[in-house]
């Protein structure tokens, strides 16, 4: 997934695939309410507005749900919208802001201080009278709507900024970095601190309406929750798989909404302890960012493989009851996916763990039995319920771990 945007009142959600179509769901049903691909022409950015209508920026220029296109194609885009008017900022990458609203459109050049094709995410406060951007280099920027001027350079971060949002009342701009660390700039005063951190860089940035909370996720795949009147943590929330993309609230600020880089979207009350169960493939780090959600049909497919001479993964990893040093790394693979598979692949995965278990080192290796014994001896409880399913591959490997 290439980018996401949670709106209505975090009811809806909006992802574009593959680069070049966008999806809309219902985050309550899971439902598809609008599914748009235009083919040859890529999607980039998305922002759902609060009632619920999509707008998405296309290659070129062209933004589909906004009565104007833009000269470049967009980096970035945010919306606000109110009772009497909306306003849409959209970052080119021409290096340039572009604030449109119901009665003309600002240009803001930023080139001077960030470079060509660098801006990756913009803001607009609750008027539209300030826009914000951060980029590549670790940029933050601040632009006067009414003037067309850039009034604030915030220096820069050690990495890039992945995300930025103004609070609801207009008195901070909160932005997170590349090396996870979360900093908010007062307006009034014009001080920057650093108030919060993650395990690494942050994607996305939410305030509740009130301005009372802000949500923040990233790349390491937690969501967090602050309390903005002395920016001290509230929560911390392991619910999705993938980096985390995008967050919301809902009306009353007291349910969250996530989706991550697989589409995946999660749904929680902000009171609620979100953990991942032991064991469930989402709590792997995967390194594409999409979540580990496809790690279980790819090690299907992994499992059934076979090169031209008809050799499959086993024979890679034992020989005549012989170990190679894979077979540690495979056994650590298979107790993860083990919970969660059924039929052939299981049979298949505790063919491979009898191995790892029985055999003994190949020639210039050392340990390997060993080691894969106290790899699965936590996991005998789980492999002894299967042994109706599977009798003969259970029992012999049980015969390694006598009671």
């Amino acid at each position: 997934m290439d980018h996401a945007a949670i709106g209505a009142h975090g009811s809806v959600v909006a992802v574009v695939e593959n680069g070049r179509r966008c999806l809309v769901r219902d985050v309550a049903t899971g439902a598809v309410l609008a599914d748009e691909d235009r083919g040859e022409s890529s999607a980039g950015p998305v922002v759902v507005t609060p009632a619920g209508e999509v707008v998405t920026a296309w290659a070129y220029g062209t933004v589909s749900g906004w009565p104007q296109a833009f000269p470049a194609s967009a980096r970035a885009i945010e919306m606000v919208k109110n009772a009497i008017k909306a306003h849409l900022a959209v970052a080119g990458k021409d290096g340039k802001l572009y604030v449109t609203g119901p009665d003309a459109t600002t240009v803001i050049d930023c080139r001077d201080v960030m470079p060509w094709n660098a801006i990756r995410t913009v803001a607009l406060d609750s008027d539209a009278r300030l826009v914000a951007a951060g980029g590549q280099y670790g940029r933050v920027v601040i632009g006067d709507v009414a003037s067309g001027e850039l009034i604030t350079d915030l220096g820069r971060c050690p990495r890039w900024v992945g995300a930025l949002a103004f609070s609801p009342s207009g008195e901070h701009l909160v932005f997170g970095d590349g090396d996870g660390n979360l900093h908010t700039h007062e307006l009034r005063t014009g001080q920057t601190h650093t108030f919060g951190q993650h395990l690494d860089g942050v994607l996305a940035v939410a305030f509740s309406p009130d301005g009372r909370r802000l949500a923040t996720g990233g790349q390491d795949r937690s969501v967090r929750l602050w309390d903005t009147g002395d920016w001290s943590p509230v929560a911390d929330y392991a619910v999705l798989g993938g980096h985390i993309r995008a967050l919301g609230f809902d009306e009353t600020g007291t349910r969250l909404v996530a989706v991550d880089g697989g589409g995946e979207i999660a749904s929680w009350g902000v009171d609620e302890t979100r953990v991942l169960p032991a064991g469930d493939w989402r709590t792997l780090n995967c390194v594409c960012g999409r979540g580990p959600r496809h790690v279980p049909e790819d090690f299907d497919r992994l499992l059934a493989g076979r090169n031209p001479e008809g050799a499959g993964l086993l024979d890679d990893i034992e020989v005549g009851g012989l170990l190679f040093s894979a077979i540690v790394p495979v056994t650590r693979m298979i107790l993860a996916a083990l919970p969660s598979s059924t039929g052939v692949t299981r049979r298949t995965m505790l063919d491979i763990l009898l191995s790892a278990v029985s055999g003994e080192s190949h020639h210039g290796e050392r340990d390997l039995g060993e080691t894969c014994r106290d790899l699965v001896r936590p996991h005998v409880p789980l492999i002894r319920t299967m042994r109706d399913e599977e009798p003969l591959f259970v029992t012999e490997i049980l015969r390694e771990f006598p009671e």
